[in-house]
């Protein structure tokens, strides 16, 4: 056979897979080529399944990747916001700290003051 006799035998073969559709084209190749044929046909699918799906898994992949940088970026962040607000915390504490004292000692009321300075002196002022 020559080369174009060739060529227009496999596109004969081609024109009857794509008419028949893929079940028809499983039969026929079982018929012409035997077990190895359809192995061949099932090896091929199976591989572009493959492709397809080791393709979705990398798009996937690059995604997962993405937001893990995103969430260390938060991570970052975060810290940083605990870190002041820690210095905030021992500040408010202190202030308070400062105001218990003041209140246990009434240094803000001048009754007080006066009645514990006359107190001292050995004078009560207001009854007491």
């Amino acid at each position: 056979m020559e080369t174009t006799e060739l060529i227009n035998v496999l596109a004969l073969i081609i024109q009857i897979f794509k008419a028949v559709g893929t079940p028809g084209a499983v039969v026929l190749l079982f018929i012409f080529m035997g077990a190895p044929g359809l192995l061949f046909f099932v090896w091929y699918f199976d591989r572009k399944d493959m492709r397809r799906v080791l393709n979705q898994y990398g798009r996937d992949t690059q995604k997962i990747s993405k937001m893990y940088k995103a969430n260390a970026g938060l991570t970052s962040a975060y810290k940083e916001l605990a870190g002041d607000l820690k210095e905030v915390i021992m500040m408010n504490t202190q202030a308070m700290t400062k105001i218990g004292e003041a209140v246990e000692t009434n240094q803000f009321c001048p009754m007080v003051r006066l009645r514990e300075v006359k107190k001292a002196r050995g004078k009560v002022v207001g009854g007491g």
